[in-house]
């Protein structure tokens, strides 16, 4: 929460890429990962995927596989981040349905979803937040000098 703003925040960095998440309407979480991250996601799959989930990321063609897996691990970081969390609970304990609401926590009633945000094809970044709430993502660059610095 923010001093005086009934706002929650989530942060995330890799690899020279930031992602900052504000929302005025509940929980929100954040994950940001380079796309380069891409060859690394099938070696620690069994730590991202619940046994449900191995079969769907199965299906996905040799080439797509650590696409999904790396949006996987994005997402459920993200949703992860909005239960408060973070990576205190593994990730293959709890599926995370693409496009659907989840409780934050077993038997509670406050639901989010967690979607990968079409920022570009050097970065995988997701957000999870409540359904209800729009996501609006940019962005942000430094500003270059007169000197071109």
């Amino acid at each position: 929460m923010l001093q005086g703003l009934a706002a929650d925040t989530s942060l995330s960095h890799a690899e020279g890429f930031v992602a900052v998440a504000l929302s005025l309407h509940g929980p929100v979480g954040v994950d940001v990962e380079p796309a380069s991250r891409v060859g690394m996601m099938r070696e620690i799959a069994d730590r991202i995927c619940h046994p449900d989930e191995r079969a769907r990321i199965a299906a996905h063609s040799e080439g797509e596989r650590g696409m999904g897996l790396l949006e996987l691990w994005v997402r459920k970081e993200a949703f992860l981040k909005a239960a408060g969390v973070g990576l205190g609970r593994e990730m293959d304990t709890f599926v995370l349905p693409e496009g659907e609401a989840l409780a934050l926590h077993p038997g509670e009633a406050e639901e989010v979803t967690a979607d990968v945000l079409s920022l570009g094809p050097g970065v995988v970044c997701a957000v999870a937040r409540r359904p209800d709430v729009a996501c609006v993502a940019g962005w942000a660059r430094p500003a270059e000098t007169a000197d071109g610095a």
